[in-house]
């Protein structure tokens, strides 16, 4: 073995101590906080940056759920385009039901976009 120490998972760093409930309770929202740091400018593009990330990595999920959707109906072997007119015509065909429904007065799953 060697002679470094084994440290608590907890407090990895004696720098950097567990904040305490005090020091929570007085803790800012990032929004706040960063303005005063790094100016508007970089915290406006820097959350602009984080919600395209979260828009791609939830687009990437759709897909993917999308994907395996087709290859369990046996539609797996569509190309990109034909990938995108299907998942559009499905959209539009289910806008459609949904405003009949409306129209019926039986109530949308959703609201009409």
């Amino acid at each position: 073995m060697s002679d470094a120490t084994i440290r608590d998972p907890e407090r990895p760093d004696d720098d950097n101590p567990e904040l305490t409930r005090e020091e929570l309770q007085g803790a800012r929202p990032a929004a706040e906080v960063l303005p005063e740091l790094i100016g508007e400018n970089a915290t406006a593009e820097l959350f602009e940056r984080s919600k395209r990330i979260r828009e791609n990595r939830e687009w990437d999920e759709l897909r993917a759920y999308g994907q395996a959707r087709m290859e369990a109906l046996g539609l797996g072997s569509m190309t990109d385009d034909e990938v995108e007119a299907y998942v559009d015509r499905a959209i539009h065909e289910y806008r459609q039901e949904q405003r009949e429904k409306e129209r019926a007065g039986k109530g949308a799953d959703i609201p009409p976009q």
